[in-house]
């Protein structure tokens, strides 16, 4: 079993692990500002250009929500309430997915069981196959979907993906209110938050500019979806797909891998550039994981530890291709990484010799 206290250690005496409350709150002061000045430039501007700024917008908007990421995981802030408020204000205020929703599926599914099959949230999007075992339990339609579309159907379908979590969000929280009532501080907070957001995201603008204000609704939503999938997928996907794993640290290092990009782009990554040291200190600020990646980088290499690292736009690609092909992956076991990397060669030289994917998955010897 890896045990990271020594890494800890060396980062708690080097002062990373410490909160920087302050910059973060002036950072999101920055980001929201930005997003609300071309709000506005979009109102007053012809048509034409209003649409043009919206992927500009939307960069701006996705970030906003991002933030919303550090105070789920108790990074902000020692104080509950303040991480509380940069939660449901960010997530569920302004993008109106539930934030007991958020944590739930973020903090307990996906960090716990990282790229685990059928476990992991991430990795198990309908209708969409991870992994062979996925699609064999689909029905007729989704195995169709998923041999002849889903490796060209995959980013299309992230323009969809925020209005997904709200509604699954809703389902949650609805679950939750009965479960705990409104008398749960956490429950009347999400409840009023999505209030909130409708009026502020839905109402106004529909009131204010009819169908347009709709239409810019959803075209910014949309592609802030879009945006949200381009830093959470190459994350994880296209690498291992484990049918279990025992070792919780382990998991990390052989399931996670850090994205190389401009200094400028990362600035809005809000640090999940560098994934896997989120995922092994997730309350650490995310002004210091490039910091915290050389200490981890060294300490991993010291322990002949996996640490991944790929260019951010190899690992678009690589996501691309891979969805090509999931469905016709088997998981593998624990530590076993090689044979998933093995079994991806091998599925690659199968359709490249076809010219095509079969009709069901390849087998392979365990």
């Amino acid at each position: 079993m890896l045990k990271i206290t020594s890494l800890r250690k060396e980062l708690k005496e080097a002062g990373l692990l410490e909160r920087r409350e302050g910059a973060t709150w002036l950072k999101l002061g920055f980001l929201f500002s930005t997003f609300a000045a071309l709000t506005v430039a979009q109102v007053l501007l012809p048509l034409w250009a209003s649409a043009l700024l919206i992927p500009v917008t939307a960069l701006f908007a996705a970030s906003c929500a991002m933030m919303a990421h550090e105070g789920g995981h108790r990074g902000l802030s020692a104080n509950k309430g303040r991480n509380d408020l940069m939660l449901f204000s960010m997530m569920t205020a302004f993008g109106g997915v539930s934030g007991n929703y958020w944590r739930f599926k973020h903090n307990v599914q996906h960090h716990v069981h990282t790229n685990i099959e059928y476990e992991d949230p991430d990795i198990d999007v309908w209708p969409m196959a991870s992994t062979a075992r996925v699609y064999r339990e689909s029905n007729a339609f989704r195995q169709w979907f998923q041999r002849n579309l889903q490796g060209y159907m995959f980013w299309p379908l992230t323009f969809l993906l925020v209005f997904s979590m709200r509604v699954a969000g809703v389902v949650y929280l609805r679950q939750r209110i009965k479960d705990k009532g409104l008398g749960d501080a956490d429950n009347r907070m999400d409840l009023l938050s999505l209030v909130i957001h409708v009026g502020v995201w839905w109402v106004a603008p529909i009131l204010a500019f009819g169908w347009m204000g709709l239409l810019f609704h959803m075209a910014l939503w949309m592609t802030i979806g879009f945006f949200e999938a381009a830093v959470f997928s190459p994350a994880h996907m296209a690498l291992p797909v484990l049918t279990d794993h025992d070792d919780k640290w382990r998991l990390q290092f052989e399931t996670t891998r850090n994205l190389i990009m401009p200094k400028w782009l990362s600035f809005f990554f809000i640090g999940l550039d560098y994934q896997l040291e989120h995922h092994l200190f997730m309350r650490a600020p995310h002004q210091n994981m490039a910091k915290i990646a050389e200490y981890t980088r060294r300490w991993a290499a010291e322990r002949d530890l996996p640490y991944y690292v790929v260019d951010y736009g190899k690992s678009l690609l690589d996501v691309t291709h891979y969805m090509h092909h999931a469905w016709r992956l088997e998981a593998v076991g624990q530590h076993t990484q090689d044979q998933w990397t093995l079994r991806r060669s091998e599925v690659d030289l199968t359709a490249q010799a076809n010219q095509k994917a079969p009709d069901g998955p390849v087998a392979y010897a365990a």
